[in-house]
Formats: C-alpha cells, sequence, structure tokens
C-alpha cells in the first residue's frame, strides 16, 4: 500500500510521493519523464488518451480534446458561469439525463461529468506513480481551491473514488503548499503565513497560523480564506485570445470564433505568449492554418504582443487578486506587517507583473522562494498522505483506520472524528450553509446555520428552529455569504411530510452537520416529540428528492438498485476474495457495510463498484468464468490455460507475474466476446448490469 499526494490542477497535475514517517517529500515522474502531467483528455478513436498525448492529438480533434475540466467541477448546467465557459472551450457541454442537474461534456458524442473526465486524468497518476514507486498506489490526499464549494469538493472525491483511490482527504491547496514550506523551516516557532495561490482556474488567498514546537507535531492553523473560482492563469490566457480574435477579425474581416480548432489553437499560442513574456518584452504569435473565413485559409503570421500590452490586458484581474488579500487580512484584523511569510503558488504568480504587486504590498523580504510554486501544492499533500494514520474517536480517543465507519472500541460513530497522524491541520469552513427561509415579507431570506470559518468536523450539528407552514416540509440548503439565498450556491433540497398528528404550524428543528470529508448531513425534528428525519446531501442527484427516499415512477428504486449491487459484491466476494489484497477486501466489506445503513444508496453503490473494478486480477478471472459461457472448446481451453497461469503465479506470491498475466488472459476473453454477436462484454443478467466494463483495458 502506497499513499501519495496529488495536485488535480485546471492545467497541469502533479503527484508526490513522502516515505511514512519522513517529512521530505519528492515528484514523482510520470510515464514519459516529466514531472507535470497536462490535465487534458483525448480521444483517438475508441481509445482515451490523458496528459502530453491528449495535447498533441488535440489539433486533430478538438471537439473530443478537454481542457481545463476543473472549472466546471460540481456545477449545474444552469449555472450562469458555465456560459463563459461555452463561449471559450473547444469541446460541446451538455445536460444531464435524467433529471441530473450537473454540466457534461462530450467525448465522442458520449455525455461524460467533469467528474468522469478527471478520474481519467488520477487513473493515469495512479498508474504512472505505482510503476514509479513498484508498489500499488492505493491511498491519496487530493487537493482543491480553498474556495472551492462543497459540490466542486464533492466531485474531486468522487473522481478519486472512479479511480479506484482511497481518498484519505480533500486538502485545501493553500493548506498543503503551508506544510510544504513549513517542513523545510530550519527554526521551529510561530509563523502567520499568507499564500497567494494564482493556479490556472481559480485563485485563493489564504491566512494559516503555523506552529512547529521543537517537539511534537507541527500544527496548521487555518484563519480564514477567501477567493474566487472563475481568476486564474486562464484568464491571463484568454486576454491573449481576446486579441488574436480581435486581430483575425481586423484582418480578414470575420468571426473566428465558431470554428472550434482555431479556439484551440488560439488557446495553445496565447499560453506560450505568455510564458515567454515572463522572461521577454515582445512576443511574435504565429499560427499557421488557424482557421478559415469566407473561404480564405487564415495564418496568423504577424501578430506582435508586448509585456505592457499584456500587463494592460490583466492589470484588473492581478487588481482583483490583490484587493482579495487585503480583504483577507482585514476580515482578521490583521496588516500586511502582522504576515511573517508570503507564499507564492500556482504557475501564473511567475507572472511578473504579480510577483511585483505581491511584493509591494508585503515586501519582498517576506516573499519566500523556497518552494517551486508549481510543485508545493503537491509535495504539501504527499507530507500529509505520509504523515496520516488514521482517525481518533472523539469518545475514547481510540485511533482507528481511516477507511472505518465506528470505533472498533466503543462502537461510537466517526463521522465527526479528526485525522491523526505527524502533521495536524485544522480546517474551517469558507462560506456559511444554511437554508432559505422566510424572514417577515422577505421570501428569500438565507439562514445561516453553520457560520462561516467554522472549524470541522463539527462535535455537534449546528441547528435552528423555525415554523412549519404545512405538513409538507421542504428544506433548501445553500452555501455562500449572501443574505439573498438565491444568489449563494444551491446544494440541494430535500423533502418530509409530517405525521397527521401534529399542525401545520409546528415548531421545526432544521440541524446541518460536517463530517471529516465536508459530506453535509440535514436533520429534521420536531422538539418534544420522536419525530425524527436525517439524510447527507448527494451533489449531483436530482434535486427534491424526498427524504422518505420514494420511488420514481415504475422505475427501480435507488434501494433496489443498491440492494442488487450488494448482492452481486457478496457474490463477487465469495468467489474471488483469495485472489484480493487484504486491503482491497477491507475496503470493500467496509462498503458493503455503508451500504445497508444508507438511505439513497447511489453514491455507495458506485463506491462498491469502484471498490470491485480496482481488484484487477479478480476481476479479470471474474470475466473469464463468465466467458466461457457459451464459449467454443478450443477458446474453453485458451481461457482455462491462461487462468490457470494467473491462479499459479498468485499463489507463488508473486503479485507483479499475476497482474502481467491476466493482461494476457484479459486479451483472450475479449476476443472471444468480440466474436459472440460483436459485443465486448460479459453477458450480466445475473450481475444487474454491472459487468459492462469488466473487460476494460
Amino acid at each position: 500500500m502506497k499513499a501519495i499526494g496529488i495536485d488535480l490542477g485546471t492545467t497541469n497535475s502533479v503527484a508526490a510521493y513522502c516515505e511514512p514517517g519522513q517529512t521530505l517529500a519528492r515528484i514523482l515522474e510520470n510515464s514519459q519523464s516529466k514531472r507535470w502531467t497536462p490535465s487534458a483528455v483525448s480521444m483517438a478513436g475508441d481509445e482515451v488518451i490523458v496528459g502530453e498525448y491528449a495535447l498533441n492529438n488535440a489539433q486533430g480533434a478538438p471537439e473530443n480534446t478537454i481542457l481545463s475540466v476543473k472549472r466546471l467541477m460540481g456545477r449545474d448546467f444552469d449555472d450562469p458561469e458555465i456560459e463563459r465557459v461555452r463561449e471559450r472551450v473547444n469541446y460541446q457541454l451538455a445536460a444531464g439525463e435524467g433529471g441530473d442537474p450537473r454540466v457534461h461534456v462530450l467525448l465522442r458524442a458520449k455525455a461524460r461529468t467533469p467528474a468522469d473526465v478527471s478520474a481519467m486524468i488520477l487513473r493515469k497518476i495512479k498508474k504512472d506513480t505505482t510503476r514509479k514507486l513498484g508498489e500499488e498506489v492505493t491511498h491519496a490526499v487530493i487537493t482543491v481551491p480553498a474556495y472551492f464549494k462543497e459540490g466542486q469538493r464533492a466531485a474531486t472525491r468522487d473522481a478519486g473514488e472512479k479511480a479506484g483511490l482511497i481518498v484519505r482527504r480533500i486538502l485545501d491547496e493553500p493548506t498543503a503548499a503551508a506544510i510544504a514550506f513549513g517542513v523545510a523551516v530550519p527554526n521551529p516557532d510561530k509563523h502567520r503565513i499568507l499564500v497567494f495561490d494564482l493556479g490556472g482556474g481559480t485563485f485563493d488567498v489564504s491566512i494559516l497560523q503555523m506552529v512547529q514546537p521543537k517537539s511534537g507535531q507541527p500544527q496548521f492553523v487555518v484563519l480564514d480564506y477567501l477567493g474566487d473560482n472563475w481568476l486564474g492563469g486562464d484568464d491571463f490566457d484568454y486576454a491573449i485570445v481576446d486579441r488574436i480574435i480581435a486581430w483575425a477579425k481586423e484582418r480578414y474581416g470575420g468571426d473566428p470564433t465558431s470554428d472550434l480548432r482555431f479556439r484551440l489553437l488560439a488557446k495553445q499560442a496565447a499560453e506560450q505568449a505568455k510564458r515567454q513574456l515572463d522572461e521577454l518584452s515582445t512576443v511574435k504569435i504565429t499560427i499557421p492554418a488557424a482557421t478559415n473565413i469566407r473561404g480564405v485559409n487564415v495564418d496568423v503570421d504577424d501578430l506582435m504582443i508586448t509585456r505592457a500590452e499584456f500587463e494592460d490586458a490583466i492589470e484588473s484581474s492581478v487588481a482583483k487578486a490583490i484587493d482579495l488579500a487585503n480583504e483577507a487580512l482585514r476580515k482578521q484584523q490583521l496588516v500586511p506587517d502582522d504576515i511573517s511569510d508570503v507564499l507564492l503558488v500556482g504557475g501564473a504568480t511567475m507572472t511578473p507583473l504579480v510577483h511585483e504587486r505581491v511584493e509591494g504590498l508585503f515586501g519582498n523580504a517576506k516573499v519566500r522562494r523556497t518552494v517551486n510554486p508549481m510543485e508545493c501544492v503537491a509535495l504539501g499533500a504527499a507530507v500529509l498522505a505520509a504523515g496520516t494514520t488514521g482517525v481518533e474517536c472523539p469518545h475514547c480517543r481510540a485511533v482507528n483506520d481511516e477507511i472505518a465507519e465506528k470505533c472498533l472500541q466503543c462502537d461510537t460513530g466517526l463521522a465527526n472524528a479528526r485525522d491523526v497522524g505527524t502533521v495536524k491541520v485544522d480546517d474551517v469552513t469558507g462560506m456559511a450553509l444554511g437554508i432559505r427561509a422566510v424572514k417577515g415579507a422577505d421570501a428569500d431570506a438565507f439562514v445561516p446555520i453553520i457560520p462561516s470559518g467554522t472549524p470541522y468536523p463539527l462535535s455537534t450539528p449546528r441547528k435552528e428552529q423555525f415554523r412549519a407552514t404545512d405538513r409538507k416540509i421542504k428544506v433548501p440548503v445553500f452555501e455562500g455569504n449572501d443574505p439573498v439565498a438565491s444568489r449563494n450556491s444551491e446544494q440541494g433540497v430535500i423533502e418530509c411530510e409530517l405525521p397527521e398528528q401534529f399542525d401545520a404550524n409546528s415548531p421545526v428543528e432544521v440541524s446541518l452537520n460536517f463530517d471529516r470529508n465536508r459530506i453535509i448531513t440535514v436533520t429534521v425534528t420536531v422538539p418534544g416529540s420522536d419525530f425524527f428525519r436525517t439524510e447527507p446531501l448527494r451533489h449531483g442527484q436530482p434535486r427534491n428528492r424526498p427524504l422518505t427516499g420514494e420511488k420514481d415512477g415504475g422505475r427501480r428504486s435507488q434501494e433496489e438498485e443498491l440492494a442488487d449491487t450488494i448482492e452481486f459484491a457478496n457474490r463477487f466476494l465469495d468467489a474471488y476474495e483469495v485472489y484480493m489484497e487484504p486491503e482491497q477486501t477491507r475496503k470493500l466489506r467496509g462498503d458493503i457495510d455503508r451500504g445497508w445503513r444508507d438511505s439513497g444508496g447511489p453514491r455507495i453503490a458506485q463506491l462498491i463498484m469502484n471498490d470491485i473494478l480496482s481488484c484487477e486480477v479478480a476481476i479479470r478471472l471474474c470475466s473469464a468464468d463468465r466467458a466461457r459461457e457459451g464459449a467454443t472448446l478450443e477458446e474453453t481451453r485458451k481461457i482455462q490455460g491462461a487462468v490457470t497461469i494467473v491462479q499459479q503465479a498468485w499463489a507463488r506470491g508473486d503479485r507483479a507475474e499475476a497482474t502481467e498475466k491476466s493482461k494476457t488472459l484479459n486479451a483472450i476473453v475479449k476476443r472471444t466476446l468480440e466474436r459472440r454477436q460483436g459485443v465486448t462484454e460479459v453477458p450480466d443478467r445475473d450481475y444487474g448490469g454491472l459487468l459492462a466494463v469488466l473487460t476494460r483495458d
């Protein structure tokens, strides 16, 4: 078992590893021997391509190349901000089906969620780092912008789980950078750190208190943070893209923006020009065969941009970031002199205008350059991944495994347990969490229940009392800091109905809770009675789902789908547990147990599927058993021969050999299935449709 840190970036993603018990992390190169992997996904035929090869494939398939997908994570299709993405990107956005509110992207006409695309990137990282370390990577700490909303964090966790990773923690990027800086500080002492994090797609400014005693755990306490999810290096690129578009319009009298290939080429040229302007005063932009306007092939061949022009174009964005830094100081009643260390994080901070303005505010002497702004986030995440040893029971203080649901000693639930390890991080909420309610004549009032800046996980839920206006209670949950609910981010709406013995205007108590994974649980009670309804909010599911879990028309309910998944998982364990690693078995059994207690099911069902699909050898043996049904005698002999080789290698304890030979088995199974009716999946009547992907590469 190996645990790594992953900076899942807008433009590039980085992975790092730290030996358990150590504090010196190192960057893990990918299969192309590069320290960074472009966060790009493309399709070549039916093959998914990730990283540098995806960028190389982009010009020939711009509509099937996804870039900057991080900006879409956890967002709904009807989000007004989505329109600005649609106007910029070289691929198509689409609405979900069946009431799914999430925005989707189209890859070869197939709709996929941003979490699906991010999972493809994470799978490559998992595969490359496993090869680099020589041992299976199973766990990860994945970072997100501090100002990511709960839906965006949930989507990131889902992406990690879909990639077959056990996600130890979703960690704020500025906090990860502070950890990387903190472990390199030569003299243990108190530091008040401001992290200025300007990445490819987002901006965060965080203030942290670091206490590193001469002996004991270094501790990082997040005091506050502000940010903008639509401010980043991408916006610097688009300032140059706009210049290219204006040049083409003026020179050729036509608008090239409807050409998806042109959008992609202009973005790539702009990104290259931005980097060159870090060192040069003037750059020339050249794009051969950029587009076709009114039947004429157009080259961008003599467009010159100076650094002064570029800085003028991005001036308002940089000023906005500096304003947010000043606002974060004011919220904590601090001035620049109260900050001991300023960390520049993210590739966009290498833009001269950015670091000049930061130095102008805080002074050059406070800006620390001991960690690479492009790598410090992954390094800090790796330190935390290596240092996490479990979770502490809030009742008896016993340390339990991080995936445990209940304490092994006292049976207390561990939803509110805190991580235990060599590095301690105390996080706070960046935005308030509350509900929309009626206040006098205002029917769109936001009532905070968990205030902004609240440390989590909470020891007890936060609650507010309201008066019902009907027996049918609707609880719309929002996240934000605006007093008008609709101007905040809707997290979900749950409903329940009061029994007939309660008056329509009965007092109702609504409580909200964050667990250690920032999953929101909503509970509705009637004071003085035993009426009790509770449910975790599930991002990305159709809204207004009743709290009571009613079935949707004649379709199979979520509970039935979950029950089928659990039934298949138990059969899978019975037949193939001997070919699973102990960690895989423990994870699957734990999620099956969670499934029996889960009221809705879709997230847990997906977790169980991910657990099964991560058991590479077992799943291929399972698919081989199913493929023998209807196979010819010769096909059966080939399958059995390959199965025997895999089983013998496993019995010898040679896991690497067993895994490698299982790939040969998988190829034989695929040929058998392709011969049979031209399909590439195993018949799945007994398994509830779960085997359609068992013979994936």
